[in-house]
Order: structure tokens, then C-alpha cells, then sequence
């Protein structure tokens, strides 16, 4: 895990939803400093809470994606495959 990987609470920490997406901004050995966009919000968290997440396998062509409006990552049979509906 380094600065600006992106990745995902594997644990409900300080109110994060597990599955919220972050981006890491410092490390400090067993802890990790998180900005998790879906809460406008930075988190310390334990690293052992997070689990790091490769955003270019994640969307419409894979089996999960990251909600516009909540900053989730979730299976993609809970979107609407059009999404104006």
C-alpha cells in the first residue's frame, strides 16, 4: 500500500461503511491516513482495515463498480443498466 492507491474499508472504522472508497494519503506503520471522497472526509484507519483496490478493473466490463453518489464499491447488478430510469 503507498500514497494515492485507491482503496476500499474491509471494517466499519470512525462511521466508514465497509466498502467506502479512499484514497490513501500517509502511512505510518500499522495506521493509515485515508481521504474517503463518499463522506468528504479523512480517516485514520488500521491497515489491516483496508484493502487496496485496482480501479481499472472496476465498472460497466467487470463485476463490481464504484457508486457516483455514495463512493461505494458495489456488484454491478445493483445499477441500472441505464441509469436515466
Amino acid at each position: 500500500m503507498n500514497q494515492n492507491d485507491f482503496v476500499i474499508a474491509t471494517k466499519t472504522v470512525n462511521g466508514i461503511d465497509i466498502n467506502s472508497v479512499g484514497i490513501v494519503n500517509c502511512i505510518d506503520q500499522n495506521k493509515v491516513q485515508v481521504y474517503f471522497v463518499g463522506q468528504n472526509e479523512c480517516i485514520i484507519a488500521p491497515r489491516d482495515s483496508l484493502s487496496l483496490i485496482n480501479v481499472s478493473n472496476i465498472g460497466d466490463d467487470f463485476n463490481t463498480k464504484i457508486c457516483n453518489i455514495c463512493h461505494i464499491l458495489k456488484p454491478i447488478e445493483e445499477f441500472s443498466r441505464n441509469q436515466m430510469t
